[in-house]
């Protein structure tokens, strides 16, 4: 069953970790934050019991040659090349850090698979499902991709409002679904002392904190 499928995931010795990341075209800077926090977070607890590579896709040649019409370049890499490329790289385990990106399972075993999911708001959009926001028609690419969410071995959902969106909306085993919420970069920080009274006068704020 895909219950018993997914408990394996953590039971079968994982060494080896891919984090699968988005094309550099794709210039979605918050995936990339996200990737590049996951990683150097989890390369921090590595010790000798499991290792961690990313793995950035390529513009093959065949796409390069594509025209960048109906942005016709972009989503023949990122839905016809992507999993053939991610099905070349060895791992135990597949972590695909932006969900728009799931259909990579199509190449992958999808009970090896843990999927990142921000948010279902382009979904919900299309449908008709979000109060204010008007579309003429569905996104059936971002339909496409969210189709494999229910066949991946564990979702990390970012908030409650995301897993109950990802059992309501599309039928996700709520078992396999974990919220981790996003992480505070150590640049946040309560400041103190001499250093307050700096940032104060370089940012021109009045002392008596109004």
């Amino acid at each position: 069953s895909e219950r018993s499928r997914a408990i394996r995931v953590g039971e079968s010795g994982v060494n080896r970790v891919c984090l699968l990341r988005n094309f550099v075209e794709d210039s979605r800077t918050s995936m990339e934050v996200y990737a590049d926090h996951v990683s150097d977070g989890l390369l921090r607890l590595e010790q000798g019991e499991f290792s961690i590579a990313s793995y950035r896709p390529r513009l093959s040649p065949w796409v390069s040659r594509l025209p960048q019409r109906l942005n016709l370049r972009m989503r023949s890499a990122r839905y016809l090349d992507y999993p053939r490329q991610a099905a070349d790289q060895q791992a135990d385990i597949f972590h695909v850090l932006d969900h728009g990106y799931a259909h990579v399972m199509r190449k992958l075993d999808p009970a090896r698979v843990v999927v990142t999911v921000h948010d279902i708001i382009p979904l919900l959009a299309g449908r008709g499902l979000m109060q204010g926001v008007e579309l003429d028609r569905r996104n059936w690419l971002s339909e496409y991709s969210a189709g494999f969410l229910r066949s991946a071995g564990q979702i990390i959902a970012i908030s409650e409002s995301t897993k109950r969106d990802l059992q309501k909306y599309l039928n996700c085993d709520p078992a396999r679904i974990h919220v981790v919420y996003y992480g505070i970069d150590k640049a946040f920080r309560p400041f103190q002392g001499l250093g307050k009274a700096a940032l104060r006068s370089q940012l021109g704020l009045p002392e008596d904190g109004t």
